[in-house]
């Protein structure tokens, strides 16, 4: 299991009923015995990116922020257009967060772009409460002190598992598919997978993307592969060519809409606001997915 130290401890809001009883795989697993050799196998995806105008944000970065109790107009908000898609990501960061722009785009750059179109919005933020990360409605947002490549494979694998396979159900860790695979293993592979079924597929994550880009896969790292093998071969199966590096977007999440940061009461001149950013697709190569529902969040105390 991945130790204390370092667990993820995600609990969702939308989580169905879950019965575990299989202990965690043995040797536990080290948190960075993933993230730090993975790195080496993501690359980066060349990309340029441009500053929004004064006074506009995104609606769920507005909302984030208020639900906070953070000041909205503290958000800087940025397009990032990647190589590999013809629409750019919106991600907003707090302009007090240790992580800067460049680190954003670079680690959600490393990610397949197929993974990638699954996510809608990216937020890093100095705080976030009692929570290392967040996912809800196809946004990821990652506390400043939390973001490694390994929270973004766990946050990442949630939108894959709400958004990348829903003609089999959505969350698709809750169909029969994916629990008569893991009634097969007599392991899980983390202490927090025991929680329920999204976290189970989560936690799945970043050992089945391991496998995947790493020479000779999780066996370098967990002699007892066998025990959990028939939940990340799942995950690697059914989600296929979405996490092979390569080739273009074809899919995109509807970004959220534009709102004044200031908020609708607030008197702001007409000086203080520049041009409101045009936020829909232009590219006819790109099909506009329908929104997700579903929110799943994670205590920091369970993560450092």
């Amino acid at each position: 299991m991945i130790s204390t130290k370092s667990l993820l401890a995600l609990v969702p809001f939308v989580a169905g009923a879950f019965a575990q009883s299989k202990q965690v795989i043995s040797p536990e697993l080290r948190r960075d015995q993933i993230y730090n050799p993975i790195m080496n196998y993501m690359p980066p995806t060349q990309s340029h990116w441009d500053q929004w105008g004064a006074g506009w944000t995104l609606e769920d970065c507005y909302n984030f922020a208020r639900e906070r109790g953070q000041n909205p107009a503290d958000y800087e908000v940025f397009n990032v257009h990647y190589t590999d898609c013809s629409e750019p990501w919106i991600m907003c960061r707090h302009r007090s967060a240790k992580v800067d722009q460049i680190r954003m785009i670079d680690m959600i750059g490393r990610l397949p772009v197929r993974v990638r179109q699954h996510i809608k919005h990216f937020i890093v933020s100095y705080d976030i409460g009692p929570y290392a990360g967040l996912y809800w409605g196809g946004n990821i947002a990652i506390d400043d002190e939390s973001l490694d490549m390994y929270v973004l494979m766990h946050e990442a694998s949630h939108a894959l598992d709400f958004s990348a396979l829903r003609q089999y159900g959505s969350p698709f860790s809750e169909t029969a598919i994916w629990k008569d695979n893991w009634a097969q293993d007599s392991r899980i592979p983390t202490g927090y997978a025991a929680g329920n079924w999204v976290e189970n597929f989560a936690e799945s994550g970043p050992i089945g993307l391991y496998d995947r880009y790493v020479p000779g896969g999780i066996g370098n790292i967990q002699p007892n592969w066998s025990q959990i093998f028939h939940q990340y071969a799942t995950y690697q199966g059914y989600l296929g060519d979405t996490i092979q590096y390569g080739g273009t977007c074809p899919s995109r999440i509807p970004n959220s809409k534009v709102v004044s940061m200031y908020g609708r009461s607030a008197k702001v001149s007409t000086a203080a606001m520049g041009e409101m950013p045009d936020v829909s697709f232009k590219s006819a190569n790109v099909t506009v997915l329908e929104e997700v529902v579903g929110s799943v969040s994670c205590d920091k105390s369970h993560f450092h």
